[in-house]
């Protein structure tokens, strides 16, 4: 079977490269997160209209928004232009039939509204992609959505609602990891997303780095068309 190893690395690559700026935008590093989006590997996943590209966008937009809180009102404006064509294109894809993602743009403009301090607006977004993101089992992004309305609450001094909001993210964590924070097994669409991008990329890296048969190599192949194909089928 020909196969095309250093596109197959590529793929790869870029998906380690989403995973971590997933990671760091987590840990409150946007800069580190957005850097990885638009320079890193994960930069050739940007136009790609699926799962993995909205979740590229979703990410790159909350990036943007994180670092452009400590910037002036220029510097915020850029960005609000920038999060706004990442809503845009999660938009344009859900018109096109892209399923189970309404909660990303939904976040994003939450993410705009807050930024700009327009709190009904944000409230309504935030409340509106918790909803949208239980709906479709996106856990990660519907303790996002709790996680950063609390955050939000709590900046505009409605310190027990914000509460509130805290511990609903808690509790969906408490459905994402185990309370010890083992990981659990349930974990609906979004965990298996980010548990195929781990596939894809162990894949390529212990296939295509070492002198197997050409066998061996095929179906290596079929492997990584599998996951990929699993990624573009399942999460839509």
């Amino acid at each position: 079977v020909a196969i095309d190893p250093d596109a197959t690395n590529r793929i790869a690559a870029a998906h380690g490269s989403l995973v971590d700026a997933w990671l760091a935008l987590e840990a409150g590093r946007p800069a580190r997160a957005r850097a990885e989006l638009e320079q890193g590997a994960a930069a050739s996943l940007a136009r790609d209209a699926g799962p993995v590209g909205a979740q590229y966008a979703l990410l790159h937009g909350l990036a943007v928004i994180d670092e452009a809180r400590s910037e002036g009102p220029a510097a915020r404006r850029a960005a609000l232009r920038k999060v706004r064509r990442d809503v845009r294109r999660l938009r344009t894809w859900l018109a096109r039939g892209l399923r189970g993602v309404r909660q990303k743009p939904l976040l994003l403009e939450a993410e705009i509204a807050a930024l700009q301090g327009r709190f009904t607006r944000a409230f309504d977004r935030y409340e509106r992609a918790i909803h949208e993101a239980r709906a479709s089992g996106f856990l990660h992004d519907e303790v996002a959505a709790w996680r950063r309305c609390a955050q939000f609450l709590e900046a505009a001094g409605r310190h027990e609602i914000a509460a509130r909001f805290l511990a609903g993210a808690r509790e969906c964590e408490a459905q994402r990891f185990g309370k010890d924070g083992s990981t659990t097994t349930q974990g609906g669409p979004d965990a298996l997303l980010m548990r195929s991008l781990h596939v894809t990329t162990a894949l390529a890296l212990v296939f295509l780095t070492r002198p197997l048969p050409g066998w061996w190599r095929g179906l290596d192949l079929v492997a990584v068309a599998g996951t990929l194909w699993v990624q573009g089928w399942f999460f839509v």
